[in-house]
């Protein structure tokens, strides 16, 4: 008399353990994909703002009084609001550089140098880039992808 042959189905637990393995392998790699991804995508954000901010600033040049900058105001921007950081999305004062803010004014009355945001440096708001004596501005932006990186653009008059 034969026995009848008892067939297995499943997966062994080594079959198992080697599935989730490549699954938690392929996970890893995906968020780190992912993170840089975004990490770009508001950076990009962030040179935007900037340019927008610096293009408002050179189309009021002049408006106010010959030869000088309009101080910053809401009403020069379509959202009635100034750029604010996409992830930090309130405005900072300048106390929370360069933790909070991410967006920031350098200006006088001689050529600023392009920098990182820090504590020193106001934030974009009403009237800052003050214009007119202080002809001269840079307005910057913290950068998120590498450490210690920025972004600005200053006066063009």
């Amino acid at each position: 008399m034969k026995l009848p042959k008892i067939k297995s189905s499943g997966f062994t637990l080594v079959e198992l353990m080697i599935v989730i393995a490549i699954i938690a392998v392929l996970s890893v790699v995906g968020v780190t994909v992912f993170s840089g991804i975004q990490k770009d995508a508001r950076d990009a954000r962030r040179k935007a703002d900037i340019d927008a901010v610096s293009s408002a600033m050179e189309a009021n040049y002049g408006k106010t009084t010959a030869g000088q900058y309009k101080a910053m105001a809401t009403s020069f921007f379509a959202e009635g609001a100034f750029p604010v950081d996409p992830v930090n999305t309130t405005v900072a004062t300048d106390g929370q550089c360069p933790g909070v803010c991410k967006y920031c004014v350098r200006e006088g009355a001689s050529a600023q140098t392009p920098g990182a945001c820090t504590i020193a440096l106001g934030a974009v708001t009403t009237s800052v880039p003050s214009g007119g004596a202080n002809a001269y501005w840079m307005v910057c932006a913290n950068l998120e992808k590498t450490a210690g990186t920025f972004y600005c653009r200053g006066n063009q008059q």
